[in-house]
């Protein structure tokens, strides 16, 4: 899907009935980070339909549903928890670092969205609201940020973002200065140095708590920086505009065979008697020299019965240029409910294939 995209944050107090305000944003594709989105089980699958109903073309990943109200059967609204991640984009879900305590509460998510056949990794956290300013709760809500630096800051590579409505201004989140560390800036500070924008205030219009971090590889893509108040009274829309996402990039591989496994040595293995002859060309007896190395390797797994070496375990010497190959691995998709589920938190191409 061609740019500009847009990558936004949103505290929407309520999620159910505002997929059409989400909508209307913006005129690109995008996605949003949603808090305190209020949705229960029931509320979750109400919201699914609502987006088809709409016709919004949105799709989305959540959290933990949020507790419900009251214990009736047909209660749809929840207490103030919930994050999810809505969007134009296909959304996967990823393995993530955060306890299974933490994760119930509703108030974290690592998602990953399919953008321009790229993949961008994502994290949301909604920050402990009643009592903030006590040590113990801000205690909290660093655990769960703490998540988003292991898994998307350093746990992952590529384009990244983090956001989040997290209850806490800047000089009470000590995770911020890891990952400004690592290049990484907030929205609002990018807008500031690079066309001089005002910082603004994004909850109740008396305070910054609401933030969106770029990864470094994601600031030159940047556009554009815009806060919304037009839409949700209590919080303002942090909107990105970035531009067409280039296709990932090329980078050089380098073709190394699998080790030989060699049997223990339990009998008389057969005497090496090296059939290489020098040569001129350095370059063609190096590669003679390997090939005649191999070639005794079968012949002890030969005498020990074992299999022959296979194609991926011959070629040494031979490799004299890189091949140009995509740096992309996509995260594994979460199985179905009741099977194994995958728990390495991090993109791994073997792993991938292992999974399919």
């Amino acid at each position: 899907m061609p740019g500009p995209h847009i990558f936004a944050n949103a505290n929407t107090t309520g999620l159910m009935g505002k997929s059409t305000n989400l909508a209307a944003l913006s005129s690109y594709s995008a996605t949003f980070a949603v808090q305190e989105t209020h949705l229960t089980a029931q509320g979750i699958g109400r919201f699914k339909k609502e987006i088809t109903w709409q016709n919004t073309k949105f799709n989305l990943t959540h959290g933990a549903p949020a507790p419900p109200k009251t214990q009736s059967f047909k209660t749809l609204g929840g207490k103030h928890t919930g994050v999810a991640y809505v969007s134009h984009y296909p959304l996967r879900s990823l393995v993530h670092h955060w306890s299974a305590e933490d994760y119930a509460t509703g108030r974290c998510l690592a998602t990953s969205a399919y953008v321009n056949r790229r993949w961008v990794t994502m994290g949301t956290v909604y920050g402990y609201s009643e009592g903030a300013h006590s040590v113990e709760v801000q205690q909290n809500t660093d655990r769960l940020l703490q998540g988003l630096t292991t898994r998307i800051v350093t746990g992952a590579t590529d384009l990244r973002m983090i956001s989040g409505d997290w209850n806490l201004e800047r000089g009470n989140l000590p995770q911020a200065d890891q990952w400004e560390a690592k290049g990484w800036m907030d929205a609002q500070q990018l807008a500031y140095l690079k066309w001089q924008k005002p910082f603004q205030c994004t909850c109740k219009k008396s305070t910054i708590k609401d933030y969106l971090y770029l990864s470094p590889e994601m600031i030159p893509y940047v556009m554009d920086v815009q806060l919304n108040w037009t839409t949700f009274p209590d919080h303002a829309v942090i909107l990105v505009t970035l531009s067409d996402i280039d296709a990932p990039p090329l980078v050089p591989m380098w073709r190394k065979p699998k080790p030989i496994q060699w049997p223990k040595q339990t009998q008389q293995w057969p005497e090496w008697e090296c059939q290489v002859n020098p040569n001129e060309d350095m370059d063609q007896w190096y590669q003679s020299l390997w090939k005649d190395v191999e070639n005794y390797a079968n012949c002890i797994l030969q005498h020990n019965n074992l299999p022959h070496l296979q194609a991926h375990q011959k070629g040494r010497a031979t490799t004299k240029e890189v091949i140009w190959s995509k740096n992309q691995v996509a995260p594994v998709k979460p199985n179905r409910r009741g099977d194994i589920q995958s728990e390495l938190a991090c993109s791994n191409m073997t792993h991938a294939r292992w999974t399919k």
